[in-house]
């Protein structure tokens, strides 16, 4: 048998696909720079908002206002079982009668 010269030469110029992914880069970094300071500022405005609405309701004799933090019922629920302060197991006991019940 011939012997048989198995090196394949292949000559990629990649530096243009280089420079444009380095461009890429940029652009991502400036978008998520932008973003950051967009809600940074909505945050503040959204701060001085609540500030004038408290005291707007404030000046109203006879009215006070507050802010509080309202929790769904799924963030209680939640917060309920990584306290180990309830237990999903009876719940799942309901559940499994009512499906073997209705079949």
């Amino acid at each position: 048998m011939a012997d048989v010269n198995a090196n394949i030469d292949i000559n990629i110029d990649s530096s243009a696909a280089l420079a444009q992914l380095k461009s890429l880069q940029r652009q991502i970094a400036q978008f998520h720079t932008s973003i950051a300071k967009s809600s940074e500022a909505a945050a503040l405005a959204q701060r001085g908002l609540q500030k004038n609405l408290l005291n707007s309701i404030n000046a109203i004799s006879g009215l006070t206002a507050e802010m509080r933090t309202v929790k769904t019922s799924a963030e209680s629920f939640t917060n309920s079982l990584e306290k180990n302060k309830f237990s999903i197991l009876p719940l799942c006991g309901s559940l499994n009668k009512n499906i073997w019940s209705s079949i």
